[in-house]
């Protein structure tokens, strides 16, 4: 139990450095590497896959609390955060993590893998577009005197929420593209879905933890679905690593760093579908 105890310890701070690289680096956040990470950690230290993939997604949402209240008050001071839009979008945001965490809690299976690949592959086609230049945002004043499209946005967000948290991502994997939709510039974008983040993998942990079970077959130090070494070790290894994969990021170009997130997202997507 102790060599299985040791074996995942090593394993997750060495995900978390290579997670805290690629945030930085690429600037997405770690779930997008954190799942697929403890995915295969946990059916390697005896984990069924239905077990494995639950208990990745619950255990990354826990490690995304830390992360994106940090980047929520650096964003803040930055000015990139608009209070407004995250005000008005905590319901939908809320009630989405709600209904998804309780699919994770009680319906967990390997259909998880295919929510999580599909994820990454809309990520990687949108990136892609607006390498291209194809990409152009709606004008911001439209949105804002645009009262009867509010509740289609609120739907969009509640959707938001729900498959990120069935995917064990923040939002900005979905709410920065849906952002920059609205008019949005890439910094005001990515500093508001920061407060999605929060706002998801809040009430996504906190019924995860009260409502779903451990599995016979989960690691030593898990709560429910949340293995607590592991989050532990990834929110320090990844923090700490973030900064080196940022400095990485500014000295290539950017075209070439975008095309290169998109590699890595289609791998990753491919890696989870045939895994599924």
């Amino acid at each position: 139990m102790l060599d299985t105890l040791l074996f995942l310890s090593i394993i997750a701070a060495f995900s978390g450095i290579c997670a805290g690289i690629l945030a930085g680096l690429f600037g997405i956040g770690g779930g997008v590497i954190i799942v697929p990470a403890l995915f295969h950690l946990f059916q390697a230290v005896g984990c069924s896959a239905q077990t494995a993939i639950a208990m990745a997604i619950a255990s990354s949402l826990c490690c995304i609390l830390p992360t994106s209240l940090a980047s929520l008050r650096a964003h803040y001071r930055l000015g990139n955060l608009d209070v407004r839009r995250l005000q008005y979008s905590i319901i939908p945001l809320v009630l989405g993590a709600i209904t998804g965490s309780l699919a994770v809690a009680h319906y967990a299976g390997l259909w998880l893998n295919w929510v999580f690949a599909g994820l990454l592959l809309f990520v990687a086609a949108f990136t892609a577009y607006r390498l291209l230049g194809k990409a152009k945002g709606l004008d911001k004043e439209t949105e804002r005197e645009s009262h009867g499209a509010n509740l289609l946005i609120s739907i969009a967000l509640y959707l938001i929420a729900l498959l990120s948290a069935l995917a064990g991502v923040g939002g900005g994997a979905l709410g920065g593209p849906l952002l920059m939709a609205l008019g949005y510039s890439a910094h005001k974008a990515v500093g508001t879905a920061a407060g999605f983040g929060f706002a998801i993998a809040l009430p996504a942990v906190l019924n995860i933890l009260l409502f779903a079970d451990t599995p016979a077959d989960a690691p030593r130090g898990s709560i429910a679905l949340v293995n607590l070494p592991a989050c532990l070790l990834l929110a320090v290894c990844s923090s700490f690593a973030a900064p080196y994969g940022a400095k990485l990021g500014r000295a290539l170009p950017a075209k070439i760093l975008g095309f290169s997130l998109v590699g890595l997202l289609a791998l990753l997507s491919l890696r989870m579908f045939i895994a599924a």
